[in-house]
């Protein structure tokens, strides 16, 4: 009673089965009778006269519900609904009793959050994520990667909140150590992937306002964080579709040590342009607000994939 809208639905169908073809047993319950004790000569054996009748009994109900199944589904999936909107795919319909099925569904779900959150940070930046996630393999859910990022942003909340819901349920039963270790090691991920997300969401407006600047400097700035977005993104999907031809931890150790190079070069770069006067004083804090931000946000993603 219960349990999850799936399970309900399973009872509903099984009780329907048994309840119908039990009627119809019923009725016929002279043939059926003769055909196992006659026919099938069974009188001295009920033990084998009984199971004969339960696979006639089964046999007959699956002839009997074969041509009305689609409408039997339909019937039952509107009597019992899901009342609560999920905004996830997977894990709204797993169960935590079975340890091994609720890891794999908290894996999916997770690797979706983080294709969703690649796509929101994509969009604040103003880069095209087909160009970037599409031309690889479609996200899954690409309605919801269609949104504008705040939209994306909140459905990224939404999972997040369902994915630890979850986990708590799986807690709550005594895991193995090593099912113990992988469910907080994905709790991890997803805290990081959603911690990425808000780090790049809180400078929204900062690079919107280098994005806007009529200065040369100041753009080529900008541009250079999109193009280090998109290639190590690309890198990183790749990771998380398991289609990297190397080690998934020498690519990701590679990407942190692009990383801290970025950041050497861009001090580098900055402190030129600061003794030249190349860029105006108003846009020195924005330029290192928006890089130290970009840097963690990708060394989060990266943590998380």
């Amino acid at each position: 009673i219960g349990g999850v809208v799936a399970k309900k639905q399973v009872a509903l169908g099984h009780f329907t089965f048994n309840t119908v073809t039990g009627i119809a047993a019923f009725i016929f319950l002279k043939p059926l009778n003769h055909l196992v004790l006659d026919v099938f000569n069974l009188k001295n054996e009920p033990a084998m006269a009984l199971a004969l009748f339960h696979t006639l009994f089964n046999a007959a109900g699956v002839l009997l519900f074969f041509p009305f199944m689609n409408r039997m589904a339909d019937i039952i999936t509107r009597l019992i609904k899901d009342k609560k909107s999920y905004h996830s795919q997977y894990i709204h319909n797993a169960s935590t009793d079975v340890t091994e099925a609720a890891l794999e569904a908290i894996r999916k779900e997770t690797c979706t959050l983080l294709q969703l959150i690649m796509t929101h940070n994509l969009k604040v930046m103003n880069v095209d994520t087909f160009a970037v996630l599409e031309a690889e393999a479609p996200p899954a859910g690409n309605a919801v990667h269609a949104g504008n990022a705040d939209k994306i942003y909140k459905t990224a909340k939404h999972i997040q909140s369902e994915i630890f819901i979850f986990s708590s349920l799986m807690q709550s039963h005594e895991l193995p150590t090593e099912e113990a270790v992988i469910l907080n090691s994905t709790l991890q991920a997803v805290q990081s992937g959603v911690s990425s997300a808000k780090t790049l969401k809180d400078i929204a407006h900062e690079l919107e306002r280098l994005d806007q600047s009529e200065l040369g400097i100041v753009n080529s700035f900008y541009k250079d964080l999109r193009q280090n977005l998109s290639e190590t993104y690309r890198v990183l999907y790749k990771v998380l579709l398991k289609k990297s031809h190397t080690s998934d931890v020498d690519v990701l150790l590679d990407i942190l040590h692009k990383l801290k190079q970025h950041d050497i070069r861009f001090m580098k770069d900055m402190s030129k342009c600061l003794v030249s006067g190349e860029i105006h004083e108003e846009y020195v804090s924005s330029i290192l607000t928006a890089n130290r931000h970009f840097s963690l946000s990708l060394r989060q993603m990266t943590y998380a994939v």
